[in-house]
């Protein structure tokens, strides 16, 4: 039933909020001018493709993206659906969801727009552009006469905030242009209108304070806009992180519901959190089939007992932690894991598990969802547990000390071991395995200036600005779950080499192998993009631990992945040209990313 509410139709919950909030009274912060405005540049820019004039299309395009900002957190809002489809969605071709075949979608919207203008495919983004607007129009029409509630503002703030300080600034939607710090501070504008409405009227002079001082702050920031100087560390902890916490005390002060009192469907970030870089930010049980109410710590201890039992596998000589070594971020140190009899070599690298329940699905290829489904992958593997639930109930069924704790962590008639009870326990256990704890966290959430380095603070600016890190490895997780709402995991095409010395992509398809459904060109040799903190522990790196060191790893990704290196890689979605970092560039993103090591003593049994 949890994964039926979460697959529900996004265009129904928003006629759901529509009707929500006739109901109520409402505060609207754009208007009928804040659209045209938009169309206005669409027509000049019209023109300029049909003229041919590359300055002229670039500086329209440029004004278009502008005014669409301007209003980006009521559109995204009244409809993400669309906006992800047709007006704004990353410039990658999809496949159809729930089609009976497989049928590839092509990029529609601004980003891919921004291809073509790049490209000079004039024809084509003339094509592109008469799409946009027609469904532009659309969309102003059956979204604007829409009256929000005032919840419903403040959760679109903060939803744009979140945007702005990890998609914006990064230049994930606009890295031809890279004009993503000029488009931040038009976002950010209009997100401070809504929070200074409900500062003004809210009683409290020491919140009005807090926006007062944020404000006048964030103007220091955009003195210059230039893409690769801004400083976006010191922008989240100083501007974006505040202001997602004084929205969220706003409503709390004037007593505005939650989105809990209204809905009870799932969603993945936390309704109440105030900290981005926060272990409470993301609500763990999203992804995974427990509940908060149904978690307990003997439940937890149950699932690590079984975690660590090599009585699991058929030969009774390897568990979980066997690939999943606490002391390595829960990897095992091999480029790519060893079988169950000791000698084979698995087919890929053993990824850590701190932090690993973030994600809608799993293993590389993406083919394990929820989180519970990961164990039967490995128990029935005949080159790892090779086992079953059945032998596992009968071995573990007579042990008093298992008898104690399925009893204490089921403690109904249900407390027995079965495939239900055993998954249960172990997703339990690994949805435990998270830390928003290094030192970079603690730095934006406390500010102390001693906690990181300049180098660390310069490789931070780095990944999440000029090196690209930051727009595959989205911020606060560093993976590939996408904000704002973090309910979906990429996986990348970035033509990983076979070996070192070959000039031949991996024979691994991925994704493409990964389920059924997914067996398309799009997805061939596409990989999950895997978190990069506690990096410093896990390697060897990438799915088939071709890459020893980070050294290694930076310099393929600087020298534009597979294609730049010479390979031939079909879509691959990493850019091919060179990010062109120098070596103190290069070691001061190791450096940052090094900081990321979790230091709540996760990594010891």
């Amino acid at each position: 039933m949890k994964n039926f509410i979460k697959i529900v139709s996004v265009f129904t919950v928003f006629l759901a909020l529509a009707a929500y909030s006739i109901k109520k009274d409402s505060r609207s912060f754009y208007s009928q001018e804040d659209w045209l405005a938009v169309r206005e540049q669409t027509t000049a820019l019209k023109n300029a493709l049909e003229s041919k004039n590359l300055e002229k299309t670039r500086f329209y395009f440029t004004n278009a993206r502008l005014k669409y900002k301007q209003v980006e957190w009521i559109v995204c809002y009244m409809n993400q659906e669309v906006v992800t489809k047709k007006l704004n969605g990353a410039p990658l071709p999809k496949l159809e969801e729930n089609a009976p075949e497989i049928r590839v979608l092509e990029p529609k919207g601004l980003q891919r727009l921004e291809e073509l203008i790049q490209e000079e495919n004039y024809s084509l983004a003339l094509t592109n552009l008469m799409e946009f607007e027609k469904e532009w129009l659309n969309f102003k029409e059956a979204h604007l006469q829409w009256k929000l509630t005032d919840r419903m503002n403040l959760e679109a703030a903060r939803q744009e905030l979140i945007r702005i300080g990890f998609l914006h600034v990064t230049g994930f939607e606009n890295p031809g242009f890279t004009n993503g710090v000029e488009e931040a501070e038009i976002a950010l504008n209009s997100t401070f209108k809504i929070i200074k409405y409900y500062s003004k009227r809210c009683n409290n002079v020491s919140l009005v304070s807090d926006f007062t001082h944020i404000e006048e702050k964030s103007k220091d920031y955009f003195v210059s806009k230039d893409f690769d100087s801004f400083d976006r560390l010191g922008f989240i902890k100083d501007i974006v992180q505040p202001s997602y916490e004084l929205a969220n005390k706003l409503q709390d002060a004037l007593n505005i519901e939650r989105r809990a009192e209204v809905f009870d469907y799932p969603i993945a970030v936390s309704d109440t959190a105030i900290k981005l870089f926060s272990v409470d930010f993301l609500d763990r049980y999203y992804f995974t089939n427990l509940t908060q109410s149904s978690d307990n710590v003997a439940l937890r201890n149950l699932g690590k007992k079984l975690f660590f039992d090599k009585t699991l596998s058929n030969r009774k000589n390897r568990s979980c932690a066997t690939c999943h070594n606490p002391k390595l971020a829960f990897t095992d140190g091999y480029a790519k894991s060893i079988g169950g009899d000791g000698t084979v070599e698995l087919d890929r690298n053993s990824p850590g598990l701190i932090n690993a329940v973030y994600a809608d699905r799993f293993f590389y290829d993406l083919r394990a969802k929820p989180l519970e489904m990961q164990f039967e992958h490995v128990i029935f593997n005949e080159n790892e547990f090779n086992s079953s639930y059945q032998l596992i109930v009968e071995r573990i069924s007579e042990e008093t000390e298992y008898k104690t704790l399925f009893k204490s962590a089921f403690p109904s008639k249900d407390a027995i071991p079965s495939k239900e009870t055993i998954t249960t326990a172990l997703a339990s256990y690994v949805a435990s395995l998270v830390s928003f704890n290094s030192r970079v966290d603690l730095y934006i959430n406390e500010g102390s200036e001693t906690l990181l380095s300049a180098e660390e603070k310069l490789g931070f600016n780095l990944f999440m600005g000029k090196a690209s890190c930051g727009t595959c490895h989205f911020a606060p997780t560093f993976s590939g779950l996408v904000p704002p709402y973090y309910n979906e995991t990429e996986s990348e095409i970035l033509g990983v080499p076979e070996s070192k010395e070959s000039k031949k992509i991996d024979k691994d398809i991925g994704r493409a192998a990964g389920t059924l459904k997914e067996g398309s060109v799009i997805y061939m040799h596409s990989f999950k993009t895997t978190t990069v903190r506690n990096v410093e522990l896990t390697g060897p790196y990438m799915h088939n631990g071709v890459f020893k060191t980070l050294e290694e790893v930076l310099n393929f990704y600087n020298n534009g992945g597979g294609e730049g290196h010479g390979y031939q890689v079909p879509y691959q979605t990493l850019p091919s040209d060179s990010l062109g970092l120098d070596s103190i560039e290069t070691n001061a993103v190791i450096a940052f990313m090094k900081a990321l090591t979790d230091t709540a003593s996760l990594t010891s049994r």
